[in-house]
């Protein structure tokens, strides 16, 4: 029974595959394509086989360079990889993004890629619409314990589910979480009131994007060092805005605590999990939520004259 090309390629997209890379230089300008059809062929001598479309763009580069270089890409990598595979961008323009340089055959590399092997063309064979190319591993640059971006039912995707995309989410939310300490820190009331109003819009903020919290603490462990360090220092600016409220009822008389940080710590907690169980079916609002844990934190600080919750 023959099988269509639809049919074809509705298998081929559960076929779970490393998004590379492949670049060329000829004649001084660079070139290069997403691709996922790369595969080992030998380790005595290291050889491999990428298989690229006789329309691809690049293809006269590498031809005409006689080398390539894939590139496989971190799981963070995907936005050079959609760029790579736009027909928006082409030639050098696809080089805009990313930390590039060169090996032994003067094929583009990148240099944070989770691997990058430096080939020159063995041989080739033409197949159907494609063109295979078997490449001598000339050099090889890896990057240990990086993650690979994976290509899944027409979708980036990674082992841990974790890409740029995710992480820019959950550093926005972060970042908007910081403006609501900012916010309640410039208010006019006095320190009851700016906690009050502190715990509410951060209550409300943290329900709203629970999923974006949950999906992204699967996978923090597995960030790029520099880019965990970034979120880490967000979330010190984040600390030190409400000890400093704190602090200032501490100083008003407001609050009757020993240990701004501790109760900071304290506060924060009990509000930012929320997260972990909270959803709309069965619960309170967002809002008689909020009101319930800012008169919780009231409690902890024993806030002077602290106004009823309103219900």
């Amino acid at each position: 029974m023959a099988v269509s090309e639809a049919h074809y390629r509705q298998g081929m997209r559960q076929l779970a595959a490393a998004v590379t890379v492949i670049t060329a230089t000829h004649a001084g300008a660079r070139n290069g394509l997403t691709a996922t059809a790369a595969m080992s062929v030998c380790a005595e001598p290291p050889r491999l086989a990428i298989a690229v479309n006789k329309s691809a763009s690049a293809l006269p580069f590498i031809l005409g360079a006689g080398a390539f270089a894939v590139n496989v890409l971190r799981y963070d990598q995907d936005a050079i990889a959609s760029r790579f595979a736009s027909s928006k961008t082409r030639g050098e323009a696809r080089f805009e993004h990313g930390d590039w340089g060169v090996l032994d055959t003067g094929a583009p590399v990148l240099h944070d890629a989770a691997a990058s092997f430096d080939c020159v063309i063995e041989s080739t064979v033409e197949i159907g619409t494609h063109l295979l190319l078997i490449g001598d591993v000339r050099a090889l640059r890896v990057n240990p314990g990086d993650h690979p971006l994976l290509f899944l039912d027409g979708e980036w995707a990674s082992l841990i589910q974790a890409n740029s995309a995710a992480i820019e989410q959950y550093g926005a939310t972060v970042a908007q979480s910081i403006k609501t300490v900012d916010q309640a820190v410039a208010h006019a009331g006095s320190p009851t009131d700016k906690l009050r109003m502190f715990v509410k819009s951060f209550t409300s903020l943290n329900l709203a994007h629970s999923p974006v919290t949950r999906s992204f603490f699967h996978h923090e462990p597995y960030l790029p060092s520099a880019k965990l360090a970034e979120i880490n220092a967000a979330k010190n600016q984040f600390d030190q805005g409400l000890r400093a409220l704190l602090e200032e009822g501490m100083r008003s008389g407001d609050f009757d605590i020993d240990d701004a940080s501790v109760t900071a710590l304290a506060i924060t907690g009990m509000v930012s999990w929320t997260h972990r169980w909270y959803s709309e079916e069965g619960r309170d609002t967002p809002e008689q939520i909020g009101d319930k844990l800012a008169a919780m934190a009231m409690a902890m600080v024993h806030a002077r004259s602290a106004e009823p919750v309103s219900r």
